[in-house]
């Protein structure tokens, strides 16, 4: 199997606007309650033919499907658990070794 390491350039919500290339893909991974407007602001900044991951164990895709379209809204269920130390951090919570992101 082959893994992709990467690390990710965090941004704060308010130099979204900076953003000039579009992306591919766009991942939704917040609290339930924050899933509508983060959908909204993230689909200016995906591309036409890109698509919405919702990083949320299926609870939200209707949500997202009906912000972006149901056929650009891809679910995902989550088989880790982690938590956020800091903007851009996260530390892996849980101790599954076949489970892997």
């Amino acid at each position: 199997m082959k893994y992709i390491f990467c690390k990710p350039n965090a941004i704060h919500l308010n130099k979204l606007q900076e953003i000039k290339e579009k992306f591919d893909i766009g991942i939704i991974a917040v609290k339930s309650y924050d899933t509508e407007w983060v959908t909204h602001a993230l689909k200016n900044y995906v591309k036409d033919d890109g698509y919405f991951v919702d990083f949320q164990n299926g609870i939200n895709d209707l949500k997202v499907a009906e912000i972006v379209g149901k056929e650009k809204t891809l679910g995902c269920v989550i088989l880790i658990s982690a938590m956020a130390t800091e903007p851009g951090k996260a530390w892996r919570t849980d101790s599954r070794p076949d489970a892997f992101l």
